[in-house]
């Protein structure tokens, strides 16, 4: 029975790692400033038309808040800055990340490493697709 016990805390334990490491391992790839290089609305690209920069900044992640910072920057064509600034908390392990900007609250999926990032979500019923690279 001792060794069931054991076993069964030893594989627990493997998994809670596993899944912390995973977790934290995105957290330092998505930490940091992300040039947007594709933003589509509906399907119809914005960059270039529309916006000749977009930055998203994101910001320490506490991860005993669960929450972090993140700062958006996007330059229109008339070379005007529009600051956002909002939360970004992670789920399931990372495979979504609910980004909070102004008011409201939008899930994303989210694919990334270190040097890519890809957010498919939708802002005020429009299907939002970001690419980003660092």
């Amino acid at each position: 029975m001792r060794i069931k016990v054991i076993i069964l805390s030893l594989l627990l334990g493997g998994i809670f790692l596993t899944s912390c490491s995973k977790e934290k391992k995105i957290i330092d790839h998505l930490q940091g400033v992300w040039s947007v290089t594709s933003l589509q609305i509906e399907a119809e690209e914005y960059m270039e038309s529309t916006y000749t920069n977009f930055e998203a900044d994101f910001k320490t992640y506490d991860r005993d808040e669960g929450v972090g910072i993140t700062q958006w920057v996007l330059t229109d064509i008339n070379d005007r800055d529009t600051y956002i600034d909002g939360e970004y908390r992670l789920l399931e392990n990372g495979e979504r990340v609910e980004i909070k900007l102004i008011d409201d609250a939008q899930i994303f999926e989210m694919t990334i490493d270190a040097a890519n990032l890809e957010l498919i979500g939708t802002i005020n019923n429009e299907v939002w697709h970001i690419i980003a690279e660092k």
